[in-house]
């Protein structure tokens, strides 16, 4: 019986120490404003502005600028991930539009990843990478039937070395085509 008061007693104090914090806009616990929505709902939004954004923001480049991003055949990824980057994806648009403009040339995407890791699982996750890049380019208007994929996983290293600067380098999509050489 005793240990039935105690723990009423404990839940009350914990109901009014929450309730008196949820009122007091300066506390720590009411940062539920920084929590993230739920992950269909943002990744589809965010996707989408993040498009709409990265196409204002070639509109406003020079043909210069765009030519420089397309001098770059690789974009890179994060350790043991397969998201792209903001830079990734500026990239693959000035890619993407010159393939569009272009409706002949054929596109091959190889994915590549670091030497941590099991040899399957290194090559599961250089086609992640290069599916992910791959859906981009299918987004922004390049014909899936023009897409290759391939992972190469750890066999193929862009640089050698055991330290972060090395692996940073081998976590990779190279894309290729013929309006790039």
């Amino acid at each position: 019986m005793y240990a039935l008061v105690r723990f009423i007693a404990v839940i009350f104090v914990s109901l009014a120490f929450l309730s008196a914090c949820a009122k007091d806009p300066d506390s720590s616990m009411t940062a539920v404003d920084d929590a993230p929505e739920s992950s269909e709902a943002s990744d589809t939004s965010g996707s989408q502005d993040e498009s709409n954004l990265i196409e204002m923001e070639l509109a406003n480049q020079s043909g210069e600028e765009v030519e420089n991003l397309l001098a770059h055949t690789a974009v890179y990824f994060g350790f043991d991930e397969a998201t792209v980057t903001e830079r990734a994806r500026q990239i693959v648009k000035a890619h993407a539009e010159a393939l569009v403009a272009n409706p002949t040339v054929m596109l091959n995407l190889a994915g590549h990843a670091d030497e941590r890791g099991t040899h399957e699982y290194n090559l599961a996750l250089g086609e992640q990478r290069a599916n992910a890049i791959s859906a981009l380019f299918q987004e922004l208007g390049v014909e899936a039937s023009r897409i290759t994929t391939v992972s190469f996983g750890e066999e193929l290293p862009a640089v050698e070395g055991s330290d972060e600067e090395s692996w940073a380098l081998n976590r990779r999509v190279e894309i290729a085509h013929d309006l790039v050489q």
